[in-house]
């Protein structure tokens, strides 16, 4: 740049020391340099409508993860972070539903914290809105527990109707199938006491229909109070040898109770529910179990006979398997 053409109007060259020729040296001139803004920053409500129930389930871990791929894209959180997002993810259910924070655990090794969990405030009001006011006709209710990818989910399942009633859902139809309870934890023992301790689900009990709580082997062992499938007597619903199923007698309550405080009969702790004569009367068997055949010769045996009393028949007129 020759001498003549730096006037004061533009930017101050910075001289390189560079001779081009005998009249023009090279210059430097700053530019001032702006990165263009391409971050994008979510509002609460598509922050709460991202994480929401139904459509992500995200542990802590896999939030972080969702994060760090988001910022990478140059998406952000709102104000307060992913946290307070997570917080907030239950707001979108309405009055039939609430958070509270109950002392769980992440694995079977971990210390209880208070984690959140989405529980229904009134399972009686949210099968009225199901059934179009017609809850008092449901004639077999069926809660359902299950722990998988991070989470413990709790759920009801209208089983059938009273005749001529006007909700009659499909067979094996998902709209029978309604989440009552999710939140973040291991299926253990300690987590399960505190979900069946929440009031909500408590007064599920108190209902007047027939109801029945459907979950596998593993955790209807720990519904019971019994050690695992590896243990001596396996078997949540009658006291028998594991491998040898013909001689088994009733788990009744009277008797889990007193193998309880003598410590005896692989019963190592206080049953999470009551039952009378057989925890049948509340349990249901796993339908995958059955259908993979792991207790089949426990369903030949338990199953009623044709004539109350027959021969083989464990339970005679309780079970509702």
């Amino acid at each position: 740049q020759s001498a003549a053409e730096d006037t004061g109007s533009q930017p101050s060259v910075l001289p390189t020391g560079v001779s081009l020729n005998s009249n023009e040296y090279l210059g430097l001139s700053p530019v001032s340099y702006k990165p263009q803004q391409s971050a994008v920053e979510l509002s609460g409500e598509a922050a709460r409508d991202l994480l929401r129930l139904g459509h992500l389930g995200l542990g802590q871990k896999s939030a972080r993860e969702l994060c760090m791929i988001l910022r990478r894209e140059g998406i952000y959180f709102p104000l307060g972070g992913l946290k307070r997002a997570l917080e907030e993810r239950w707001d979108v259910f309405g009055p039939l539903f609430r958070w509270e924070k109950l002392l769980l655990q992440r694995d079977s090794q971990a210390e209880k914290k208070p984690t959140p969990f989405g529980i229904c405030n009134d399972v009686n009001a949210l099968l009225n809105v199901i059934t179009d006011g017609e809850a008092d006709r449901i004639s077999r209710l069926k809660l359902q527990f299950d722990g998988g990818q991070q989470f413990l989910k709790l759920s009801v399942n209208i089983v059938t109707m009273e005749a001529d009633s006007k909700y009659v859902p499909g067979p094996n139809s998902v709209l029978k199938n309604f989440v009552i309870g999710i939140g973040e934890g291991a299926e253990t023992r300690d987590n399960l006491e505190q979900i069946f301790r929440c009031g909500s689900v408590k007064s599920l009990f108190n209902l007047g229909m027939p109801k029945q709580i459907a979950c596998d082997l593993k955790v209807s062992a720990m519904l019971v109070g019994i050690q695992m499938a590896s243990c001596k007597y396996p078997c949540p619903f009658c006291v028998t040898v594991k491998g040898s199923m013909d001689h088994g007698v009733k788990r009744s309550l009277e008797r889990h109770m007193q193998h309880l405080e003598e410590g005896s009969h692989s019963v190592v702790s206080h049953p999470v529910i009551h039952w009378d004569e057989s925890p049948l009367e509340v349990l249901s068997l796993s339908p995958l179990h059955l259908l993979l055949g792991i207790v089949n010769k426990l369903y030949d045996k338990a199953k009623p006979a044709a004539k109350t009393g027959g021969k083989g028949s464990l339970y005679q007129r309780h079970c509702k398997a």
